[in-house]
């Protein structure tokens, strides 16, 4: 709450603002990956966290952005895709 999120803050802006915080997060997860290197790992590469900050991260998360959310990413540029295994990454 106090800091927000170092991948994502720039984007979502969770920093302080509960409501986004409560729209944009889940509490319900699957198993944690701790990234030391997220550069050289093939953990993060696996999970595309390859381009993140080291630190502990979920598997699996239940739920997904509101679509409104996802449509702001959409216009930044960025490729939402759920961590909650609704949908598979295109090999590319």
């Amino acid at each position: 709450m106090r800091e927000g999120c170092p991948n994502c803050d720039n984007v979502l802006g969770l920093r302080g603002n509960n409501d986004n915080i409560q729209e944009c997060t889940s509490q319900v997860f699957e198993g944690l990956i701790t990234v030391n290197e997220p550069m050289t790992s093939w953990v993060a590469r696996w999970q595309r966290l390859d381009s993140y900050v080291a630190g502990t991260y979920a598997v699996k998360v239940t739920g997904s952005l509101p679509n409104e959310v996802i449509g702001h990413l959409e216009d930044a540029g960025i490729k939402y895709i759920p961590r909650d295994g609704s949908q598979v990454e295109e090999e590319g």
